[in-house]
């Protein structure tokens, strides 16, 4: 392990040097201009070392050109603000994992000019030991872009903590934050865009947040205490326009109803858990916006999607509905977003009494590209289930109790785009004739972990493009001649037991 280290140390490397990694050295202490003479250094790594503290002139005329620089998992108690300060490229800071207390600066006065300030793009101070942001917190930082206090024992944000560091994304995730104050992040409110308060044990957020903050585009509150939005009565008539990306998520946060976001006129993307009530009706989505393009349930203790469900969402091109137990999907559930949506994930969703792919409600998914019904109890899928997904690119069928196969299942002009079709950790016992056959863009095919002992003849025929057949963990026994017929790019076959 290297301990010290002087200017000497890079004798003939001035010129050519641009990444120096001394990262988890037993480095305690840096000396001054040690870094001068590497004129073209752009990558400092200096993590996971025993430094305690710099020396003033550590960074005396360079590395001129250093942008990014890594002293996280260390021991520093200070941010070194007068000795980075002279590292005028310097674009990324990371002090992660110090015994960092507070932002002042220890030992130096305030910068007299704002030459003397740090202009970043990326200031990393997660898990530190900064208890409380005091009024001017950032007072050292001209332009911070992306800011991240995740994981500090923060117990108070005054107000102007903020106040003119114009940081356009800020994370404070797993802070223990309990309340935020209304003027918590006064000053931000021409510059803020992302704000991440995920992992705290919020009960409400600043009533004024969501309509005070006219750039701020996403908002991610999950596993939170969060009662609602806001700390005022949902009474509001007015609208909000800027977020596109909501985040309320997570088994801690209280049931919300859908019909909180529906002022949220331009919401791109949501995600919720715990849910008011047990069923998706097309009232949920009443007077949302049309730009609603990803929508996550997950955990949300639904059990029925209704017909129509989603027709005040026409657009909508992903939907998440993992981690659920629904027992009812209506055949036309999905018929609005027939012509939209592209990608459908049901995994974990369905309860135990759905035996059966419900090939009746994907119907309606002409351009559904990708279809995840793993982790279920789904025993047999219908021969037609997936006849109407002529779009379909990727199938996930993977951990159900599936026995079968059919002839005709999947067939090539119907499934002339798939490319991926994952049926492993089920019960299916033989690969009967024509089971696979003439898919031109299989890829990968997936039928590991099953109880396979058979493989009749032409089982695999004319997949011109498959890659990948794994079949590891079976119990073959019988495979028989001409069991796989024009398979020319076949490169991976795992028959291993």
């Amino acid at each position: 392990e290297i301990s010290e280290i002087n200017p000497e140390s890079w004798r003939g490397l001035e010129e050519s040097l641009q990444n120096l990694n001394l990262a988890e050295n037993a480095i305690s202490h840096l000396p001054g201009s040690v870094f001068s003479t590497l004129q073209n250094l752009d990558y400092l790594d200096l993590s996971g070392n025993a430094i305690m503290d710099f020396d003033p002139s550590v960074f005396a005329g360079g590395p001129p050109r250093l942008v990014r620089l890594n002293l996280a998992d260390n021991q520093l108690k200070h941010i070194p603000y007068r000795q980075v300060s002279s590292l005028k490229l310097l674009r990324h800071l990371d002090l992660s994992y110090n015994m960092i207390t507070q932002l002042h600066s220890s030992g130096t006065s305030e910068p007299e000019h704002s030459g003397s300030q740090l202009s970043l793009d990326t200031l990393h101070l997660d898990y530190n030991n900064i208890q409380y942001l005091p009024p001017g917190a950032f007072q050292h930082f001209n332009i911070l872009n992306h800011t991240f206090l995740n994981g500090n024992p923060l117990a108070l944000v005054q107000t102007d903590a903020f106040r003119d560091a114009r940081i356009r994304e800020l994370s404070m995730v797993d802070c223990g934050l309990q309340e935020i104050s209304p003027s918590a992040f006064s000053g931000l409110e021409a510059t803020l865009q992302l704000l991440d308060l995920s992992g705290n044990n919020l009960t409400s957020l600043p009533p004024h947040l969501l309509q005070e903050f006219d750039f701020l585009r996403t908002l991610y509150v999950k596993d939170n205490a969060l009662f609602g939005l806001s700390s005022q009565e949902q009474h509001d008539t007015g609208f909000q326009y800027s977020l596109y990306r909501l985040d309320v998520s997570g088994r801690t946060n209280a049931p919300m109803a859908i019909q909180q976001m529906r002022r949220m006129r331009n919401l791109r993307w949501l995600k919720m858990s715990r849910l008011a009530k047990a069923s998706l009706t097309s009232d949920d989505f009443n007077e949302f916006g049309v730009d609603l393009e990803e929508l996550h349930i997950n955990d949300g203790g639904l059990q029925k999607i209704s017909a129509h469900a989603f027709k005040h969402i026409r657009g909508l091109k992903r939907l998440d509905l993992s981690d659920n137990s629904i027992t009812n999907i209506d055949y036309d559930a999905f018929d609005e977003i027939g012509h939209s949506l592209i990608q459908l994930r049901l995994s974990h969703a369905l309860s135990a009494s759905i035996k059966q792919v419900p090939g009746d409600a994907l119907r309606p998914l002409g351009s559904l590209q990708h279809l995840d019904l793993s982790h279920n109890k789904l025993q047999t899928m219908p021969e037609t289930a997936f006849h109407f997904l002529r779009r379909i690119r990727t199938i996930q069928l993977e951990d159900n109790s599936i026995e079968n196969v059919h002839k005709g299942t999947f067939q090539g002009d119907i499934h002339s785009s798939l490319e991926e079709l994952y049926l492993s950790f089920n019960k299916l016992g033989a690969i009967n004739t024509h089971t696979f056959v003439d898919l031109s863009q299989l890829t990968r095919l997936h039928l590991d972990d099953n109880v396979i002992s058979r493989v009749d003849r032409r089982a695999f025929v004319n997949l011109e493009h498959l890659r990948v057949l794994d079949m590891r963990g079976n119990k073959l026994s019988f495979i028989s001649d001409e069991a796989f017929q024009n398979l020319p790019e076949l490169e991976d076959m795992d028959m291993a037991y």
